[in-house]
């Protein structure tokens, strides 16, 4: 009889007690603050008010949820859309060194069943390349979580380019999810505001973003210089799966005899976080079913949501086992 193939989360989020304490101290976006009766709530810097639980702490209670979904493998990073990465050098190095101490202990005694990414201080490059270091060579970290707005524009990714280099040379995995650049951390956002279609316009512009961060990505030769990389994007790379061969046309009419966008894929592994089957059976066609992840997005989102979303896709069984732990463990291996 042959081993059961496990199953591997690649988006799934954690928040350790010495970071939500952290939290609970702050008096501006991020916080944690504790309502009247004692729930509590995540104040974010797009301006969305969101709960907050022992679903993103209890890692005892985690391990047990994991086995009644069927989940073998969590890769825990912390969910950059509540901004941490992004403040100043001064509160978010000592908040990454934490986190990763704490997600490295955790990933220590977890028994096998967690693998973890460092949160990095993106508004020091420099720090970054010392904690991803400190990461990988010390903690054991698999590597790091980074925001997809710094790769937006080729100019913001060679910003971040740093941080490649130093994953070239230790080796490592890098994984892009939505999040701001420092810069744009005060700036707030629409889903505190009045407009009733905020919640829908924020969901489409991450897609856009992630896009346009594939698109630099895949279509330019920024990862080159980094071959020994495995790169992740989060939600089956936005955008691009629907519009690829809009890209593809628009060569056809406009750079006849340039390679079309959809022949420059395959360096960038995607997870199904937050998507449906039908987006699923969209992204194989587009980038291959040894190219997806299974993500959960958990606790934002619910982990039998991806796993039905999988199991409801059109692929072939052999594809959805791949999907669900074949692609990571060759990918972290």
């Amino acid at each position: 009889m042959s081993a059961k193939q496990l199953t591997v989360d690649c988006h799934v989020h954690y928040v350790p007690d010495c970071v939500a304490d952290i939290l609970r101290q702050r008096r501006s976006a991020p916080y944690i603050e504790q309502l009247e009766g004692g729930a509590e709530v995540r104040h974010m810097p797009a301006g969305n008010v969101l709960s907050f639980g022992a679903d993103y702490t209890d890692m005892a209670a985690r391990i047990p949820y994991m086995d009644g979904h069927g989940i073998d493998i969590q890769i825990l990073s912390m969910g950059l859309l509540f901004g941490l990465h992004a403040l100043p050098a001064e509160e978010a190095v000592p908040i990454a060194r934490a986190f990763n101490d704490d997600l490295a202990e955790l990933c220590a005694t977890g028994n096998d069943r967690f693998k973890g990414l460092a949160l990095l201080p993106i508004d020091d490059i420099g720090a970054c390349v010392t904690e991803w270091k400190r990461a990988r060579t010390e903690l054991g970290l698999l590597g790091a979580i980074v925001p997809t707005n710094g790769f937006v524009t080729r100019e913001h990714a060679d910003h971040m380019a740093p941080i490649f280099a130093a994953a070239q040379e230790t080796g490592g995995h890098i994984f892009v999810h939505p999040g701001p650049r420092p810069e744009e951390l005060g700036r707030g956002g629409t889903l505190g505001a009045a407009d009733p279609l905020a919640l829908e316009r924020a969901a489409l512009g991450v897609q856009a973003q992630l896009g346009q961060a594939m698109v630099t990505l895949n279509f330019s030769d920024y990862l080159e210089p980094f071959p020994d990389v495995t790169v992740q994007v989060a939600n089956l790379g936005g955008t691009l799966p629907m519009v690829i061969e809009r890209m593809d046309h628009t060569y056809q009419s406009r750079k006849p005899d340039a390679v079309p966008p959809s022949k420059k894929l395959g360096r960038c592994y995607v997870d199904c976080a937050s998507l449906g089957p039908a987006a699923i059976d969209i992204a194989a066609t587009v980038f291959g079913a040894d190219k997806i992840l299974l993500g959960t997005d958990y606790p934002i989102f619910g982990t039998e949501q991806a796993l039905k979303a999988v199991h409801g896709s059109s692929l072939a069984e052999a594809d959805k086992a791949k999907l669900l732990g074949g692609n990571a463990l060759e990918m972290i291996s």
